[in-house]
This record gives structure tokens, sequence and C-alpha cells, in this order.
């Protein structure tokens, strides 16, 4: 009986990938999985202006979690953390039985309602990437999608939509608790300073990169800037 409950608790560690509306979070949930990690089931489309990655969004958790609990064109969730932090366990619990060589799993999140409820953090080994970006670096890269929209006064609803959805996850980041589950990482920094960074969330990850693996991430920083 103990043997089957050891082995029970064995699971694949699992990251998520948080921040705000264009604050980072494709491009750092892009290097993780060039550093080993299974996202998921990511879109071959890649990112507008001719971005070499794709928004790294697994096509589950959309359909699991986002459209359900916090649709991606609302600015604010449409159900309680508690219910969300459920649907998250279902859906780490789903990706699990899942068959994969990696040994970490992880998910581009972005839904931080989740995260704030207990019921988030009693999932086994899990753990999440705050990728930090000023509110004013996001706006400035947001409007570079909308640019091409031709109706300004739509364009300046979806602006006022980001806006406001920016500003609540930054307060629902602020509040995560567990601290020594979150790993903390700067875009902007990451952006200066690509080796030293991809080389940090290297050192953290559960498993070990190859050299390979973070070269190849630290040129798809550079391609993404």
């Amino acid at each position: 009986m103990e043997s089957r409950q050891i082995l029970h608790e064995r699971v694949k560690p699992f990251i998520f990938v948080l921040g705000v509306p264009s604050g980072g979070t494709s491009c750092v949930a892009h290097l993780v999985r060039l550093l080993g990690v299974d996202m998921g089931k990511i879109p071959t489309t890649k990112g507008p202006h001719g971005r070499s990655y794709s928004t790294c969004e697994d096509e589950a958790f959309f359909r699991r979690v986002v459209n359900h609990h916090c649709p991606w064109h609302r600015p604010l969730p449409t159900s309680s953390p508690q219910v969300t932090a459920l649907a998250i366990q279902e859906y780490v619990a789903f990706r699990r039985r899942q068959p994969t060589s990696a040994m970490t799993l992880g998910c581009k999140g972005w839904v931080n309602w989740g995260a704030t409820d207990e019921r988030f953090w009693q999932i086994p080994d899990i753990h999440v990437i705050n990728v930090v970006r000023s509110l004013e670096g996001a706006m400035k890269s947001f409007m570079k999608y909308q640019q091409a929209a031709p109706d300004h006064s739509a364009q300046a609803m979806v602006l006022a939509a980001a806006r406001l959805g920016a500003l609540w996850q930054m307060k629902e980041i602020a509040v995560l608790n567990n601290p020594t589950k979150i790993f903390h990482i700067d875009f902007e920094e990451l952006k200066s300073n690509p080796l030293a960074q991809v080389e940090r969330i290297a050192k953290w990850l559960p498993h070990h990169p190859s050299d390979t693996q973070i070269g190849s991430a630290v040129i798809s920083v550079h391609q993404g800037k």
C-alpha cells in the first residue's frame, strides 16, 4: 500500500506561465517550450507582425478553462476563483493523463483568477512563472497588434478592455500565495539580456535543459524582439 501511495504522488511537475495581456507571456511560454517543457497542443500559426512564435496557448486549456470561466473577449472573469481553480485542477489532471516523453508539463495560463484560490495550490507539484511587465509596456505592445484595425472607435474599446484586464490581472498576481513556488521574470530584462535570464529559468526548471535547448531559447527571444 505504501509503494502505491508513493507511486501515486510521483506526478510530473506542472508550470503555469502567468502575466498580463501583451505582457510577454507568449515569448516566455515559447522559450520554456524550447527548454523541454510540454506546453500542450499549440496552434501552428505564428503570431502577428512577423513574430517568430505563436501565442503558445494550449487548445485544451482554452476549451476546458478559458472559454467557460474567463472568455478572451471579456476583460474580467465570469466565474468565481473557486470554480475556476477546480476547472484548472481538472485540466492539469487531464494533461497528466496524456502520453508524453517530457519530464515537465506546462501551460500559458493567464487566468490568474483561479490561482488566487487555495485549490489551485493543492494541485500536486504546481508552479508559476510570473512574467513581470509594466502596464505602459504591455499597452504599447498591445497597440502594435491593433494598429491595423480600421475602426478607431472599436480600437479604443478594445484598448480600454485590455487595460482593464491588465490592471485586474496585475492585482490578482500581486495577491498570489505560496511565493516559494512562484518564479519571477522581468520581461524587459529578458529582452535586454536573454542569455542570463534564460539560464535563470533553465536552472529553476525541475528538469535539466541541454545547452542546445538553452541556445534555441535565447535565439527565440532575439527573434521575438
